[in-house]
């Protein structure tokens, strides 16, 4: 992406208070996610810091709806689908909470295609069966991320690998 344009949708998460933006120790400007006690309320406030293994019904529910509140303003790509680059951008913001959604493997994972009819339907269908996986294999997923390396960053990011090998070993048989 074109540093500008990044940039501007920075200002923007800014002006929402979904992020902070300070000035680093080395003059760069430093973007991060708004915690509580920073000025102003952050939409993501109340969710910080739940992973996907830790949240119950309510909260996913709850995740989802901000999570799409925020993807849909982001406007991080020029596609129709939001959901590819909004939850990819997401996912950078709040790496433990939502992995990253891609048309070949976590479209067809979960829906058998490549498209899908609404980008918030499904969604909002999706983060709580993510949740589910990650309740189900937590112990498999800390283990993963105790071993380390650069596929096993996180929660999300070890549920996203496994649907991607999944489908992988699916589609070559």
């Amino acid at each position: 992406m074109n540093r500008h344009y990044v940039n501007a949708i920075c200002r923007r998460l800014a002006v929402d208070r979904v992020i902070t933006r300070r000035q680093g120790a080395d003059g760069e400007l430093v973007n991060a996610l708004a915690l509580p006690g920073d000025q102003g309320r952050s939409p993501l406030e109340e969710l910080w810091p739940l992973e996907i293994t830790n949240l119950s019904e309510g909260d996913v529910r709850s995740a989802a709806e901000i999570d799409w509140k925020v993807i849909a303003k982001l406007e991080v790509s020029t596609s129709r689908t939001q959901i590819v680059a909004g939850s990819t951008f997401l996912h950078h913001l709040l790496p433990d909470l939502l992995p990253p959604i891609d048309r070949q493997y976590t479209f067809s994972f979960f829906t058998g295609q490549k498209a899908v009819v609404s980008d918030r339907m499904d969604f909002l269908a999706w983060l709580p069966l993510f949740a589910d996986i990650g309740s189900r294999c937590r112990v498999p997923i800390e283990e993963a991320i105790r071993r380390g390396g650069c596929m096993a960053t996180g929660q999300a990011k070890v549920i996203d690998n496994a649907v991607v090998g999944f489908m992988a070993r699916v589609d070559h048989g």
